[in-house]
């Protein structure tokens, strides 16, 4: 399949349908009625809310609700549940800490960049590099460009709570960012001391913000996030050691910074219940995959099979 084509806990309200459906049900979404809360990946959030939407509009008596609380912070709050609490989370990647204790459902391939503001000059930087500004060995961009104006390198991260960040440290870095330094992105003003300018931003619209006005600045956020900056200019994504993400190839070609979304429950929803119809519809219906599909996620089931893509992760 190629790319463009291809929280307060609420308690369900079971509602017996096997008599019948609403009438504005669709007929090949499993009926199911309550409230159920999503919570979890600020990456994938609004796609999720295009999929509840979709859902509420098929299922004729349902209420999905949504939170972009982060990836763990979302899978802390299923594990801290209780075990009849109507709530599941979205995951950039498996969770470290929780994969094992909860029921587990991969949704969708997601494929992140590392970016800097398009006045840095370049359009490819090897890991070692990226490990090297991380860990303060290169503090200035004329140490990695051929244009040898002074210009200092400004690390825009996620928070501690954000998948993509855990995602970049796994993948890429092999290790934690360095120390928070500065509030605003401009210098140490947090750590004089500090081995690298780095702030922090809560979601990837704050830091593709910061990235694209502020000079030499330098960071990372998901491909969907970053196509309106990307088209206007204002941002370079950049390859890592000269490759690019290609689902069909994703081993052989060797780029690091993707992975697989999950949905995670308490444990496996009961059938009949609102969860396990939102997960299924989420996972599995033409619906969701071209909600998924339009905005640049790849779903990992189509209608021509499982994306081997999203056996890898």
């Amino acid at each position: 399949m190629k790319r463009g084509q291809k929280a307060k806990l609420v308690v369900l309200r079971e509602a017996d349908c096997s008599a019948s459906c609403p009438p504005r049900a669709t007929p090949t979404v499993a009926c199911a009625s309550g409230e159920l809360r999503v919570v979890g990946s600020t990456v994938f959030m609004p796609a999720m809310r295009a999929v509840a939407d979709e859902y509420e509009n098929a299922s004729g008596d349902a209420r999905i609700l949504t939170e972009a609380t982060g990836s763990i912070g979302g899978v802390r709050r299923v594990v801290e549940a209780g075990a009849n609490a109507n709530l599941i989370a979205v995951s950039d990647g498996k969770s470290k800490a929780h994969h094992d204790r909860l029921h587990a459902e991969k949704l969708a391939i997601v494929t992140f960049h590392v970016v800097v503001n398009s006045g840095v000059g370049l359009a490819t930087l090897s890991v070692d590099d990226l490990r090297k500004i991380n860990n303060g060995d290169h503090a200035d961009w004329s140490r990695l460009r051929d244009d040898k104006t002074p210009l200092p390198i400004r690390i825009v991260s996620r928070d501690q709570d954000s998948g993509t960040r855990d995602l970049y440290e796994q993948q890429v870095l092999r290790t934690g960012e360095n120390v928070l330094s500065s509030n605003e992105c401009l210098d140490k003003d947090r750590n004089p001391s500090a081995p690298v300018i780095r702030c922090e931003r809560q979601d990837n619209a704050e830091v593709i913000h910061k990235i694209s006005t502020i000079p030499g600045a330098i960071g990372y956020a998901d491909a969907p996030s970053l196509a309106e900056a990307r088209k206007a200019g204002i941002v370079t994504a950049l390859t890592l050691d000269g490759k690019a993400f290609d689902p069909d190839t994703a081993v052989q070609a060797g780029y690091p910074f993707w992975t697989v979304e999950y949905l995670y429950a308490k444990e496996r929803p009961g059938a009949g219940s609102l969860a396990v119809s939102f997960m299924d519809f989420a996972r599995s219906h033409a619906l969701a995959e071209v909600r998924l599909a339009e905005v640049g996620f790849d779903p990992c089931v189509t209608k021509e099979g499982l994306e081997v893509a999203c056996e890898l992760r």
